[in-house]
């Protein structure tokens, strides 16, 4: 699975669904459940704080990237996170 392909797919999908809206970076990891079910770990890294993305937009986005993700054959369920900068510091050392 090609990591900056879905980052690729990660970034345009919320620049179509969250105009505006300013991406510092984006984080994506194949991760594996204990019972086997692998998923792609997603954590978005915006400017803005989270409660300024539209609630109603946020409800169907995983929808609108899990349809962008199979129409490049990847199947692997999306576990995404949007956070801040200070969110993120904190994240990326258990992220890594």
């Amino acid at each position: 699975m090609d990591m900056g392909e879905i980052k690729d797919i990660v970034r345009a999908t919320v620049e179509e669904r969250f105009p505006g809206v300013q991406i510092e970076d984006i984080w994506v990891k194949e991760r594996e459940h204990d019972d086997d079910d692998a998923f792609v770990e997603i954590v978005v890294v915006i400017e803005k704080p989270r409660s300024e993305l539209d609630r109603e937009e946020l409800v169907g986005f995983i929808r609108h990237l899990k349809t962008n993700l199979m129409k490049k054959e990847i199947k692997k369920f999306p576990l995404l996170s949007f956070v801040n900068s200070n969110e993120a510091r904190k994240l990326k050392r258990e992220f890594v």
